[in-house]
């Protein structure tokens, strides 16, 4: 009887497209997840971001039918309509496992996509099937019909290739979530109008002649609506959760569930206030069974744990600083008063040893205290308890509390140091530890930072952080820096003797010591000595050293790099500003200070700073080198905003010994290092 007459309602139609387009932000936010360190397994994250994009697909074609007027009543089959919802998540689920896989090829997304296009025509006909017209019989145009299959399949690829590349190469900023979230919600609304093109009404009854929409319209709304509830319900719960999720991981230990090491130097640097710090270092935490048993292993720390976190007094809080070390922080006097008596509680809990897997555990450990008398800094009391922990009167063994002694634990410690200095140079306590710098986007070593560890025979391994600040308070850097410079052109020679292609090594220098004519002399002594090219060598200022030499810093910097050797600003951004310096000063390197990474890309406001600060070296036309990167998202951030990233930190290795980072180094760049490691200390 002809055909019937047909329109659509645009402002319904924009509702479609913009339907589709939120639900793809939603799918495209969740996708992203996929990859991060998160609580949630990454399956959970792919189902809900399926989820989303088939019932936005889904909602988007029912929105669209409700736009279409006809002259006559349209009916919907229920069971039909629900079951078309399949489809559409099957091939949203397929389209977002395929971008999340890291090796995916242009054949594997071609194949996805097709069985992706294929699945949203299958959803696109199955709701037109469940779809009836008094009056009115549906007839397609084969035509039309294979351009829709063609546009479906078409779109699936492009976004599969899309969803692919954002996926793997970083952590996609907001603006470009948006950017994809419009190409694929326009893209999916696209291939639904088409299908909508290959139809024709023609009538078998007279019909009406006044265009109406759907008779049973309730039942289409009531969907729609619970489907975009669900959208919006999924988006605010993923984003709360995983908030929550990247805190927890970020800043609590995973195991025991305590805040760890980095969420205690967070409160350091807020400059929090408190009244006293308690170290405990338990000695037998690592494999105190007979045999390696991890989940032995777990319970028994987790027991430890229970011990000192049972009865914990108030306005304390207690945190994990690594495998065997736990600290107390008290906020004020009442507290570290609580707090002492807790501890006594604690040394008695110890004497009782732990009972696990019939085995029988006798804990040890040392239990230092430093209370705040002088309105101390928590950073000097984190010092102070430091400092007494590793003094060899605190080595009791039964958690007896030492308290910080300043005339005990400061003076004769650092006088101790300070009169074994020769000993250790010549006894090989000190030792050199190497942290690679990696070409981030080339994936190649430039070259690596030395560092300095001592493994004193009284005290045990003592961090950098006691150490040098007591060798600098008696005028003991230079000797320890003529020393490393000494020890890095031995290291040199060694490669090159042994056809190793040498990278730069990076030396940290004393501020006061940067002008000091005997640095430069040694340089040259021990290049010369050693045979080592000049250019091998940088020399690592911090930023306020620059500052306090600044009358003469111009000159000395240019003498060293008339010589090839380079220069690097340190810890940049952490000092007084000295932006009017950087460009009369020849620097070849800025590094970024790691307290500027910690908190990226999680924080908004800390990945502004430091993509300014990246933004402001490359405009100096130096190189960037960005410290402290430990996990996949902060690396990712960097590739997105530095053109030529160079990154130190524990994402790509700790800093190691000589031999050790020799085979690091040889195993990650693939290639037979032709050399033979002693099982002892390495000479070169």
């Amino acid at each position: 009887m002809g055909e019937v007459p047909q329109s659509y309602s645009i402002p319904i139609v924009i509702l479609s497209i913009l339907t589709s387009c939120f639900a793809s932000y939603t799918a495209v936010s969740l996708n992203s997840r996929v990859g991060k360190e998160s609580l949630v397994g990454r399956n959970i994250w792919l189902i809900l971001a399926s989820l989303s994009m088939g019932l936005g697909i889904w909602a988007m074609h029912f929105i669209g039918m409700t736009a279409l007027k006809l002259p006559a009543h349209l009916h919907h089959t229920y069971g039909l309509t629900m079951l078309s919802m399949i489809p559409a998540f099957i091939a949203s689920f397929l389209a977002f496992y395929v971008a999340n896989q890291p090796r995916s090829n242009i054949r594997l997304r071609a194949i996805a996509g097709i069985f992706m296009g294929l699945g949203i025509i299958a959803m696109h006909y199955l709701g037109m099937a469940a779809m009836t017209i008094d009056g009115a019989t549906i007839h397609y145009k084969p035509l039309f019909v294979s351009l829709s299959i063609i546009a479906a399949i078409g779109i699936s690829f492009i976004a599969l290739n899309l969803l692919s590349a954002i996926t793997n190469r970083f952590e996609p900023s907001t603006k470009l979530k948006i950017a994809t979230a419009l190409l694929l919600g326009c893209a999916t609304s696209a291939a639904h109008y088409i299908g909508m093109a290959s139809v024709e009404y023609h009538k078998t009854d007279a019909t009406t002649g006044k265009m109406m929409q759907h008779q049973n319209l309730e039942f289409i709304i009531i969907g729609i609506s619970i489907s975009l509830a669900i959208i919006f319900s999924i988006l605010i719960a993923a984003t709360v959760i995983d908030h929550h999720i990247e805190t927890r991981v970020v800043y609590f230990d995973p195991l025991t569930k305590l805040p760890n090491r980095r969420h205690f130097f967070k409160n350091l640097q807020k400059k929090e206030s408190a009244h006293a710090i308690s170290i405990i270092k338990i000695e037998n935490v690592f494999h105190p069974f007979q045999e390696v048993h991890f989940e032995l292993e777990d319970a028994y720390l987790q027991k430890i744990v229970d011990k000192l976190r049972e009865g914990n007094p108030t306005c304390t809080r207690l945190y994990r600083m690594d495998e065997q070390t736990f600290l107390f922080v008290a906020t004020d006097q009442q507290a570290s008063e609580d707090l002492i008596a807790h501890l006594h509680t604690v040394k008695e809990r110890f004497r009782q040893p732990i009972v696990l897997a019939n085995s029988s555990i006798k804990v040890t450990g040392f239990t230092s205290i430093a209370i705040n008398s002088n309105d101390d800094s928590l950073e000097k009391l984190y010092l102070n308890a430091q400092t007494t922990i590793e003094h060899p009167t605190t080595r009791n063994h039964d958690f007896s509390i030492v308290h910080f002694n300043s005339s005990l634990h400061l003076r004769n410690f650092a006088e101790q140091l300070v009169d074994g200095l020769e000993d250790a140079f010549t006894k090989q306590e000190l030792f050199l530890v190497y942290q690679p710098k990696i070409d981030a986007r080339n994936q190649l070593i430039t070259g690596a930072e030395v560092l300095t560890r001592w493994q004193h025979p009284t005290f045990g391994v003592l961090s950098p952080s006691v150490f040098l600040p007591i060798l600098e308070a008696n005028n003991c850097l230079e000797q320890l820096t003529d020393w490393i410079i000494q020890d890095v052109c031995r290291m040199l020679r060694y490669c090159l003797d042994h056809q190793i292609q040498p990278k730069r090594v990076s030396i940290n220098i004393p501020g006061s010591y940067l002008t000091s004519p005997k640095l430069k002399n040694t340089i040259l002594e021990m290049t010369s000595n050693y045979d080592v090219p000049l250019s091998l060598l940088e020399l690592e200022i911090t930023e306020t050293s620059l500052i306090k030499e600044i009358e003469r810093a111009d000159e000395v910097v240019s003498s060293y790099r008339e010589l090839g050797v380079a220069i690097a600003l340190d810890d940049f951004g952490t000092g007084v500003s000295s932006l009017s310096y950087l460009k009369h000063i020849p620097i070849t390197t800025l590094k970024i200070d790691k307290s500027f990474v910690e908190d990226v890309p999680m924080q908004e406001k800390d990945s502004l700073i430091l993509e300014s600060m990246i933004q402001l070296s490359e405009s100096l036309d130096v190189e960037t080198v960005v410290e402290g990167i430990e996990t996949k998202d902060q690396l990712d951030f960097i590739l997105k905003v530095c053109h030529k990233p160079i990154v130190q930190g524990y994402y790509y290795s700790k800093p190691l010994p000589f031999k050790e980072y020799l085979t690091w180094a040889a195993q990650f760049e693939e290639l037979i290092v032709p050399f033979v490691l002693q099982n002892n200390r390495t000479h070169f």
